[in-house]
């Protein structure tokens, strides 16, 4: 990425929910936790043993999460 955006993402207010694979190679877990650590109004939810996807290894994880934040 050719922009650091880090700077400006306490400036975004929305809630935001985080959801990332713990092993993820491609975007590294420390990325989230910049993220959550950066956006004031954001929470992290980690997806042990999924990878950069875990929307598809980890459907039944992930829709739990989206039907509990977006109830």
């Amino acid at each position: 990425i050719a922009v650091d955006v880090t700077p400006t993402l306490k400036q975004i207010n929305t809630p935001i929910t985080i959801i990332w694979g713990k092993n993820d190679t491609t975007t590294p877990f420390t990325d989230a936790l910049v993220l959550k650590n950066e956006l004031p109004n954001s929470t992290l939810f980690p997806i042990e043993g999924a990878l950069h996807s875990p929307q598809f290894t980890h459907a039944n994880q992930v829709i739990e999460i989206v039907k509990k934040e977006f109830k």
